[in-house]
């Protein structure tokens, strides 16, 4: 997921009709950091920056998904 260049569409209609609810949310607050970094304190992270992939090789990237000593993360750009 994340954050879309422009405004999504919403059909409003759909929500007040099947009564949805929605909440926003974000992934973390900035005091939220001391708490993730000392809980991984213990581990040696991986270093290693994203791996960035066409989108023709989507195949290719899921298969190296797999395989976590390969790649951490895995964008796939137009």
């Amino acid at each position: 997921m994340g954050f879309p260049k422009t405004p999504p569409e919403v059909d409003i209609l759909r929500f007040v009709f099947k009564e949805i609810k929605t909440t926003g949310a974000r992934v973390y607050r900035p005091v939220d950091y001391p708490v993730a970094i000392a809980l991984l304190a213990p581990w040696t992270l991986c270093h290693s920056s994203p791996t960035t992939m066409a989108v023709r090789d989507v195949a290719l990237g899921l298969e190296r998904m797999h395989d976590a000593g390969r790649s951490l993360k895995i964008l796939f750009a137009p």
